[in-house]
């Protein structure tokens, strides 16, 4: 199928650098709380130029009308409202994290107990380790990975699991699903 958009060199050059920074941003974001305070203002910074450049993409999809685009939003919109969300959901979700990770600056600005602040680091650790473990380039690169992303079910699946990671089990019955978060858990 012809593509405006995806046929598209900058595009093209646009989506690959995006992707990048998405995996980087993810690989990073386990070790949020053991960078010193410049550091994390450096990465929050990161984080909203990435989701603003995410905004501006998906708004160029839309206004597009490319057939691949609005292909690619309709199995996104499936996927989301799979595992109960949208994409206004899930930036409202990022500029969250966003305001969560500045509290956690203003935090140990002003904090000096060494309890708390440890305490605040060691659930932010908890909260993301699963982050480091996952390289979604691996995804790209696995056509059976691959296809299980695209199962209208994996977003849903990936949310129970990073949630509950014993809850795997309850995705058995889908062979390449259930690959997929083992993949994202680091335990294939």
């Amino acid at each position: 199928m012809p593509s405006t958009l995806f046929d598209s060199e900058m595009f093209n050059k646009e989506m690959m650098e995006l992707t990048q920074q998405l995996v980087s941003i993810q690989q990073m974001i386990s070790k949020f709380a053991d960078f010193d305070l410049e550091g994390k203002k450096i990465f929050i910074d990161q984080m909203e130029q990435l989701g603003e450049k995410l905004q501006i993409i998906m708004m160029r999809m839309q206004l597009a009308d490319d057939p691949a685009g609005n292909e690619f939003l309709r199995m996104q919109r499936v996927q989301m409202l799979e595992a109960g969300t949208s994409m206004a959901a899930t930036m409202d979700g990022f500029k969250a994290e966003l305001e969560e990770m500045r509290k956690m600056v203003q935090l140990e600005e002003t904090c000096a107990d060494p309890t708390t602040l440890d305490a605040v680091k060691r659930a932010y650790r908890q909260k993301f380790e699963y982050a480091s473990k996952f390289n979604p380039m691996e995804v790209f690169s696995d056509p059976e990975l691959m296809d299980a992303a695209m199962d209208p079910e994996a977003m849903k699946a990936m949310s129970e699991v990073v949630e509950n990671p014993s809850r795997i089990e309850n995705w058995r019955h889908k062979p390449q699903l259930y690959a997929l978060l083992k993949k994202m858990l680091g335990q294939a």
